[in-house]
């Protein structure tokens, strides 16, 4: 009540006037395949992980022109691990804090000016791995080492369809881990007894589970436990490095466990971020083409999955149509990304509205006001730096991005708002 008290629904854009036009640009409606695939019912495992930049990763700026050019990054064991997993060159956030990532990463829906969390919609019915992995018998639960009420992550979980929740009371009733003496002292329990708590879990879950974690030990005020105080040390750039060293140690010994765990080898696992990070040093990650760089790695360990760096661009909302779509799933749904799999190169897009409406399509990268008012263009891959606007250059291109971007937007309000007519109508769900 207090978060979206005031709050009135934005206008609905009339950019398209009729319903076959829009759809013709632009819809999230996934339909099943007349040829039904082979269904895999595999366990899903969705790891979002705190402000982990792709700026961070050594082994996925392998190929960039960093402006330095001794960098390694502050992720071993993911360097180890990208080469196993499958990723694309370009991977973005759709979002840019951390409560607009659950909707991003767990239900395809992008971030409308205001997140999905603050918005008039959030008591909308929505998509998700939880309510359409429900229609195979999949177990669904959420785990995050806060306080079970905080950020809100627990009510979208609820909303979301995940049947079960797991947070910091949860984890402190476990007798096999030390209760609130792994607190943080600020936000969580710490990331490595956290995810071994994660992985030991599911090992109490019925078969085909999907679960995701939320961590949170890479985060202001940048604190790591004492114990390996002499093992990851500021390193004169910022604090923030020795956590996401502190957190890549945890996701190894969390891999390590799973790995010995009877579901491992029927699992698809998806790591991301929740979102980019304020404290990249870089000026490639810091210009607003560049801004939005999270990684996306998704990994078969039965090896069923392509692997490798693959052509490309994938962002958060095309997670959920692409592990649906691997697994064979036979009905339709609604999500606002693309199955990338299925989805030439040339063809795929990533939006993202944090200040303004932004979109990126092949190599171009456009800006837009909130009337979506083209502002600027870009190729953001050869110029990372955005120092030559190509908008009046590139007049058919600019367009073309623009159709799409209205597209997307005018669907989103448009069923959005219609879901939410009907939930005033019917009064609230229980």
């Amino acid at each position: 009540l207090i978060r979206t008290i005031g709050k009135r629904p934005p206008l609905i854009p009339e950019y398209f006037t009729s319903a076959k036009d829009l759809d013709d640009v632009y819809t999230p409606l996934h339909r099943a395949a007349a040829d039904s695939m082979t269904q895999k019912k595999k366990n899903v495992v969705i790891l979002i992980i705190e402000s982990f930049a792709t700026e961070f990763i050594g082994s996925l700026n392998n190929n960039r022109a960093l402006d330095d050019s001794t960098y390694r990054g502050y992720t071993p064991w993911m360097d180890s691990f990208i080469p196993k997993a499958l990723t694309f060159e370009h991977t973005f956030a759709n979002t840019g804090v951390s409560i607009d990532a659950m909707p991003a990463i767990l239900s395809s829906i992008p971030k409308m000016g205001h997140g999905f969390f603050l918005s008039p919609y959030s008591l909308n019915h929505i998509t998700s791995f939880a309510t359409e992995l429900k229609n195979w018998d999949y177990h669904t639960a959420f785990f995050h080492g806060g306080t079970n009420d905080s950020m809100g992550f627990q009510a979208f979980a609820r909303g979301a369809g995940f049947e079960e929740y797991y947070g910091m009371d949860e984890y402190c009733l476990d007798s096999r881990f030390n209760g609130k003496d792994d607190f943080d002292g600020t936000w969580a329990i710490w990331d490595e007894e956290f995810l071994q708590y994660y992985a030991l879990k599911m090992s109490e879950m019925p078969q085909p589970f999907v679960t995701g974690v939320f961590t949170a030990s890479s985060h202001h005020p940048f604190a790591i436990p004492e114990k390996y105080n002499d093992r990851f040390l500021d390193e004169g750039i910022h604090q923030l490095h020795k956590c996401i060293r502190y957190t890549d140690y945890s996701l190894g010994r969390f891999f390590e466990t799973a790995s010995k765990q009877p579901w491992y080898t029927n699992t698809i696992f998806v790591l991301t971020a929740d979102h980019s990070s304020s404290k990249t040093t870089h000026q490639e990650y810091k210009t607003d083409a560049g801004d939005n760089h999270v990684p996306i790695v998704i990994f078969d360990p039965s090896g069923e999955m392509p692997r490798g760096m693959h052509s490309g661009m994938m962002q958060q909302l095309d997670i959920l149509p692409t592990v649906l779509g691997w697994l064979g799933y036979d009905r339709d749904y609604i999500a606002f990304g693309n199955d990338v799999l299925t989805t030439r190169p040339e063809e795929r897009w990533s939006f993202n509205y944090n200040l303004v409406p932004q979109m990126y399509i092949g190599d171009y990268f456009l800006q837009t006001d909130a009337d979506c008012n083209i502002t600027g263009l870009y190729d953001y891959v050869n110029d990372i730096m955005m120092t030559t606007d190509l908008k009046d250059k590139l007049p058919a291109k600019a367009s073309e991005m623009q159709l799409k971007m209205k597209g997307l937007m005018q669907s989103y309000y448009e069923r959005m708002d219609a879901d939410s007519v009907k939930v005033r109508q019917a009064g609230l769900p229980e």
